[in-house]
């Protein structure tokens, strides 16, 4: 007889698989209830067809029991179909719906209809014409996960250059935040009306809409893909200026992209008398410790976390005489279809003290671009009250990534671990939430002020 047991370990990306295990007739007797030949699952499919589904199988030397012969004039089996034969567009739906629906773990934490996102996935791949189409059909099961990890590749999907600045969701408004050094025709605080005559936030809220994310503040992060296209090719986009002036502008797109970010301080810096600021987010292991000098004599302590960090979590040893504990990770192997019987592993990891000890007088910076290990390292902060948290919400989402490849070439990615707050509360959705919220405003972006930075400041004794 064999059986399937899908076996899991925290730690890493990628670490989820399954194993199929063959045993002796004299060993039936050590398999688990749901393991038994006799543990048939029933479930019913809707126009009075019901599913039969055996969790362990016979099989002898020419494999599982019964033997089918192919048919006669059957497929081939060395054929390969592509994204234009509409039978394997439907069994690339039906195979990315039920490895998430057996599998993703937080169907109950998100809104999210998923059967009835199946039906509408199958009648659009029924008809797509096209790669693109296609794409935009699997793509949709993706963006219904609300996971800020899921991620689709694969035949059709949009490639480009983006345009030359950034622009964020900021008081409901498309707002530029920052341009190329070769850019003079926009500035940051400039609000982007319509691209190519299409309104500014109608385009926007459709590319959100194509985007799997957990929280609106994660989601407002994809601005940064806002107006991608063919490199070279030119975009007009109409902004309006402080003084409430329309105008119109050509950018080209660029390939590669420019790393274009808010300004921030040198990665550590004395950024007054006594307190010194440092990006988690840039600094590597080997610079943190050449700092731990000027870190440990510092009276005020800036650290910002609005991205992910560069080094390892050790750091924060520094911040308490205990030992600090992470989030629980917790593994499901899952027994039986639908996950209607599911063994849950938990596991989590520790952060030894550290010297020197650093001050108490110390605040953190975060938002929606911390996702993920940045959440883990958050939610330390948050759970032990390592200082204030100030800023806006994380992405709320945390754990292992897996990795599926599906038919006609395209793979998608997810989360496969359930993580919960140290007090054993939600994570998924909810994030990091700051003790003084301050979100960037227009007025400030126009003035070239670092609102969140500035409250940090202020906040220190």
């Amino acid at each position: 007889v064999g059986y399937r047991q899908d076996d899991s370990s925290a730690g890493a990306a990628f670490v989820y698989s399954s194993q199929r295990r063959s045993l002796s007739a004299a060993d039936l007797g050590t398999l688990p209830t749901y393991a038994q030949p006799t543990n048939v699952y029933r479930a019913r499919l809707g126009a009075g067809v019901m599913a039969l589904v055996p969790t362990a199988v016979f099989t002898d030397d020419h494999g599982t029991v019964p033997h089918v012969e192919p048919e006669a004039g059957g497929v081939d089996p060395g054929l390969r179909f592509g994204v234009d034969h509409r039978g394997a567009r439907l069994a690339t739906v039906m195979l990315a719906w039920n490895i998430l629906q057996h599998f993703y773990p937080y169907f109950d934490v998100v809104d999210t209809d998923w059967s009835t996102e199946l039906e509408h996935a199958l009648r659009k791949a029924a008809t797509d014409a096209g790669e693109a189409e296609f794409y935009r059909t699997l793509n949709r099961l993706i963006a219904a996960l609300q996971d800020g990890h899921g991620t689709l590749s694969g035949p059709g999907m949009p490639v480009g250059g983006p345009l030359p600045i950034r622009v964020e969701l900021i008081e409901e408004r498309l707002v530029v935040v920052a341009v190329a050094t070769n850019v003079t025709t926009v500035r940051p605080g400039d609000v982007v009306e319509s691209i190519e005559g299409v309104p500014a936030r109608a385009a926007y809220d459709e590319l959100a809409g194509q985007v799997s994310a957990a929280t609106p503040q994660r989601r407002k992060q994809v601005a940064y893909r806002f107006g991608w296209g063919p490199p070279g090719s030119e975009v007009k986009l109409q902004v309006r200026g402080p003084n409430a002036t329309v105008r119109e502008v050509t950018l080209a797109r660029v390939d590669p992209p420019s790393t274009l970010s808010f300004p921030r301080p040198p990665k550590v810096h004395e950024i007054r008398p006594g307190v010194v600021y440092v990006d988690i987010t840039r600094l590597t292991d080997t610079e943190f410790k050449e700092s731990l000098p000027s870190l440990a004599q510092a009276k005020g302590l800036v650290f910002d976390l609005r991205g992910y960090p560069t080094g390892s979590a050790s750091w924060l040893g520094h911040l308490s005489r205990e030992p600090l504990q992470c989030a629980h990770w917790n593994i499901a192997k899952q027994h039986r279809p639908d996950r209607s019987d599911v063994e849950w592993t938990t596991s989590r990891w520790s952060i030894p003290p550290a010297e020197p000890l650093f001050t108490t007088n110390r605040v953190f910076l975060t938002d929606g671009s911390a996702i993920s290990y940045a959440e883990t390292v958050m939610g330390i902060i948050e759970a032990y009250g390592l200082g204030e948290i100030i800023g806006e919400p994380t992405a709320g989402t945390n754990g292992n990534v897996v990795q599926n490849d599906l038919p006609l070439g395209y793979r998608m990615l997810w989360t496969g671990m359930k993580v919960l707050k140290h007090d054993g509360s939600r994570h998924h959705g909810v994030g990091i939430r700051p003790t003084v919220p301050v979100a960037p405003t227009l007025e400030g972006i126009r003035q070239g002020r670092d609102e969140p930075l500035e409250r940090a400041l202020e906040r220190l004794r």
